[in-house]
């Protein structure tokens, strides 16, 4: 075989890509000479290949977890974040996969102060995407169902909703019905209040109960956990789902398991769910597996429950409470950010 004279030659027609402080050191393997013509060379290349080492290992301690993909080795430590909050990896992967690098964020990018920039930049993202609801359902009065697990706190959130309501209007226009088997709470509310409370019986359909309260402006329905042992409970949220004029609320304990609430929505979701209510929220520090269960259902929060039976213990998020009980300081990482790009 011929062998070429100079086998180390390089066609002119392939361009050498030498920006990066590994390429110039390959490039200048075969010529034994430094690839760098200042000393700081080697210490961007050693910063370099930390950047490598630490990609490599959170790949090592994640791989049965995911198995992606990316150009960059901060874009491996930010999935992981992200995993670690109680993210799917479906959910996780595009957030980490639309970092933008470009721009002012370029000169950034490098070890952690660029992990900073990212991570930053990926909370943005899962700030905007936070399931609120965008108004106050109440505000204009209707039918109201509160559907969910027994022990899920329908029945506090309820009577939280109705006191509320009385502060800004009349007990005139309001009215409670109760399809739950357990009704002792709301009588003893209803002695307080005087909000007319109606009982579904064998001697009253829940059919018969909404006539009776048609002319009040607002009207809550409380019900009872699915028991295969009554019928009858079954019956009663079909007869709800199926009418178009009442809005269900399904009720949410925020100490419940994700899969324990994935299952619950199953079962209790119905055409006319409106969203959602999260119970015991005061009694949690993170909620990240459930919020992506709610994100992934589309389902959004109108409201969180904590505390005592009283009205202010119940009230409307908004996203950077929810982003706050993910288990991240939103606040200081938006700081963080904005000192950085103020150096630029």
């Amino acid at each position: 075989m011929a062998i070429p004279a100079d086998s180390s030659a390089v066609s002119t027609d392939e361009a050498v890509d030498l920006t990066t402080p590994a390429a110039r050191l390959a490039a200048s393997i075969g010529e034994m000479k430094s690839p760098y013509e200042q000393p700081s060379g080697f210490e961007e290349l050693q910063r370099e290949l930390q950047q490598v080492k630490q990609m490599l290992e959170e790949k090592v301690q994640g791989q049965e977890r995911h198995d992606t993909i990316f150009s960059r080795p901060i874009q491996y430590r930010v999935l992981n974040r992200l995993l670690d909050l109680g993210f799917t990896l479906d959910m996780a992967r595009p957030l980490a996969e639309g970092i933008d690098f470009e721009g002012q964020l370029a000169s950034a990018a490098e070890g952690e102060n660029g992990l900073t920039h990212a991570w930053s930049l990926c909370l943005d993202k899962l700030h905007a995407k936070m399931p609120i609801a965008s108004e106050d359902a109440l505000a204009k009065g209707g039918l109201f169902a509160f559907v969910g697990p027994s022990g899920a706190g329908k029945t506090s959130a309820l009577m939280k909703l109705a006191t509320r309501w009385l502060l800004e209007h009349s007990v005139d226009d309001i009215a409670i019905i109760s399809v739950s088997s357990e009704a002792e709470s709301v009588h003893r509310l209803s002695a307080m209040t005087k909000i007319p409370v109606y009982l579904v019986d064998k001697k009253n359909t829940l059919a018969d109960r909404l006539a009776q309260c048609s002319m009040r402006r607002l009207v809550l329905i409380d019900t009872s956990g699915l028991n295969q042992d009554v019928p009858q409970q079954q019956k009663d949220l079909q007869y709800l789902a199926s009418l178009e004029q009442i809005k269900s609320f399904i009720v949410l304990p925020a100490t419940g398991d994700h899969r324990w609430c994935k299952k619950a929505i199953a079962d209790y979701v119905s055409p006319n769910t409106i969203g959602c209510i999260l119970s015991n929220i005061d009694q949690v520090d993170a909620i990240g597996e459930l919020l992506c269960v709610l994100m992934n259902r589309q389902l959004c929060v109108h409201y969180l429950s904590d505390g005592e039976l009283l009205p202010h213990y119940i009230y409307r998020p908004t996203a950077s409470e929810l982003m706050f009980k993910l288990g991240e300081d939103y606040s200081s990482c938006q700081s963080s950010a904005t000192e950085a790009l103020s150096s630029f």
